[in-house]
């Protein structure tokens, strides 16, 4: 502080260390942003996005399907030689 504020020498190192903020080790951010790249600075990862977290399925017409023991193929039968097509599973008439 200038000396015009009529204060005294012990008067200012006191009041220099209560307006002190208290010294961190160290400071805890996010990454990606200006204070990781600051002194001192711990950088916490991303949080679990739960990609390979189990997720169930619902039933779909290839299950049902499948389960009783229809397999959705067809034989295409062409001039240049027999495919393999997948019915329309969708249609309530393709398991049937």
């Amino acid at each position: 502080m200038p000396a015009a504020y009529g204060l005294e020498k012990g008067n200012q190192k006191l009041l220099a260390t209560m307006y002190q903020r208290p010294k961190k080790d160290h400071r805890v951010t996010e990454g990606f942003t200006v204070k990781a790249m600051m002194k001192n600075s711990i950088v916490v990862g991303p949080s679990s996005a739960g990609s390979f977290r189990e997720r169930p399925s619902g039933p779909t017409a290839f299950r049902k399907c499948y389960k009783r023991g229809d397999f959705p193929i067809a034989l295409e039968h062409g001039s240049h030689g027999n495919r393999i097509a997948w019915k329309d599973v969708m249609s309530p008439a393709a398991c049937a």
